[in-house]
This record gives C-alpha cells, sequence and structure tokens, in this order.
C-alpha cells in the first residue's frame, strides 16, 4: 500500500518554502459575510438539535451558559474592584470613569446571570422531554417540526415554543414544550 504525500491547505506541498500565496489561495481563507455568520451562531433550539444532533446541542447550551456564568463572575470582580477604588474627593474625570465602569460591572453581571438561567433553564427543560415514551432512549431524535410565535420579539427570537421530534431508533413521535 503506498502513502499518500501530505498536502498544505494551499494545495501544494507541505514545504512551501519561497513560494508566494497567488490572490486565489488568499480568497479562500476569507471570512463569510456577517449575514453567513449570524445564521451560523444565531439558532433556534430546532434548528440546533437538527444540525448538531441533540446530544452535541444540549452540550453546547451547557458550554454557553456557563460561559455566561464566567463573566459574571468576571463581572461582578469589576463591579467590586471599581466600588473599592472610587474616590469621593480625587478628580472628577476619575470620578466619572471608576463610576462608569462600576456601572457597567454591574450591568454586565445582571445581564449575563440571567442569560445563564435562561440557557441552563432552557437546557434542562428540552433534556427532561428528550426520551422516547415508547422505547425509552435518550437524545436519539429528529426534528420534524417546530413551532414559531407570531408575535416575536427581538428579545425571544431565538426561541421555539415547542419542537416536534421522532425517535430515530423506533419511529415514536412527540413534542417537546419549552415552558
Amino acid at each position: 500500500m503506498r502513502l499518500k504525500p501530505l498536502i498544505h491547505l494551499s494545495g501544494k506541498s507541505k514545504f512551501n518554502i519561497g513560494v508566494r500565496d497567488t490572490l486565489e489561495t488568499q480568497a479562500r481563507f476569507q471570512l463569510p459575510p456577517a449575514t453567513l455568520i449570524s445564521a451560523y451562531f444565531v439558532m433556534t433550539p430546532a434548528e440546533g438539535i437538527a444540525r448538531f444532533g441533540f446530544r452535541r446541542w444540549y452540550e453546547r447550551e451547557l458550554i454557553e451558559g456557563h460561559v455566561y456564568l464566567i463573566t459574571c463572575v468576571l463581572s461582578l470582580t469589576l463591579f467590586a474592584a471599581c466600588l473599592e477604588q472610587i474616590d469621593w474627593r480625587g478628580p472628577l474625570q476619575q470620578f466619572l470613569f471608576t463610576l462608569c465602569a462600576l456601572v457597567l460591572g454591574a450591568a454586565l453581571c445582571i445581564g449575563s446571570l440571567r442569560r445563564y438561567g435562561f440557557l441552563l433553564a432552557r437546557a434542562e427543560c428540552f433534556g427532561a422531554q428528550s426520551s422516547c415514551g415508547k422505547c425509552g432512549i435518550y437524545g436519539i431524535l429528529k426534528v420534524i417540526g417546530a413551532g414559531a410565535g407570531d408575535d416575536r420579539s427581538v428579545l425571544d427570537a431565538a426561541d421555539n415554543p415547542w419542537v416536534r421530534v421522532q425517535c430515530k431508533k423506533c419511529g415514536h413521535e412527540w413534542r417537546i414544550d419549552n415552558q
């Protein structure tokens, strides 16, 4: 059996010493437009489960939630440090900067804590209803349909009120409600 030589990402040999990249090679590694990036990261639960599978979607929700928890702890640290450093008799510019950092830390802490709670509650709600009622297998499911509210605002645009799923093992269908 003959092994194939290693190919570099540019399609040339592994060691491209002295070879200049062409415009075609450089264009391959550009980022996609902003609409494609936002379409990849902002997904409803139904789109996420259909794209990644339930178990990977659940894991990603928990990871994202814990990133918000870490943000909350760091912003709380910023809040505490600014509260300790505030000088009521010092220069006005320094006082205003510390006050702005204090308010920013508090707002970021409250916002990230709320998002952490939302993501964990949604993941647990979907996780509790993702076992097949017929065969009892957990998380091996396919999305059939999803509901979308008619009066969706910007705050709840990335959420489904319900998701219709089917077990991949036995074909049993049920509805997961997002409460």
